[in-house]
């Protein structure tokens, strides 16, 4: 019977050794399991916020998106007049142009009339010179 109380004795500190064992290890999975928890929290507060930050960047590109797009289509138009004023340019500077070359071609009639009216004023000059020569010569004769 004294083997038997010291067997019993000794399994029961045993499975008391064991028991022990158990609860520490409940107590560390069920430490565990709460930072397994906060860890989850953390995790999904940080995917909540990382999601939270593309939609707000998603949102931002395409504002910036469709401001580009008015942008251009603002940009489009200046182009638009822009070789609207080319083309009116163009045909002011060709009608420029013409002007001058008529411009010249009047002003190089004007030196030739010029050049004629001296001549002309010339050979006036020459004449009434001759005749007043005539008119002395013939004053002599008479």
């Amino acid at each position: 019977k004294n083997f038997n109380d010291e067997h019993v004795m000794s399994l029961s500190a045993k499975y008391q050794e064991e028991i022990n064992n158990l609860k520490s290890e409940n107590a560390v999975i069920s430490t565990l399991k709460n930072e397994l928890i906060v860890l989850k929290k953390d995790r999904n507060e940080q995917i909540q916020n990382l999601a939270t930050s593309y939609e707000n960047t998603i949102s931002k590109l395409e504002s910036d998106n469709n401001q580009l797009k008015n942008d251009n289509e603002e940009i489009s138009k200046k182009l638009d007049e822009i070789n609207e004023l080319s083309a009116e340019l163009t045909n002011v500077t060709r009608e420029r142009d013409e002007l001058f070359t008529r411009n010249s071609l009047e002003l190089d009639e004007i030196k030739n009339l010029s050049y004629r009216l001296i001549n002309a004023e010339r050979e006036r000059d020459n004449l009434i010179h001759g005749r007043e020569k005539i008119l002395y010569c013939n004053s002599y004769l008479d």
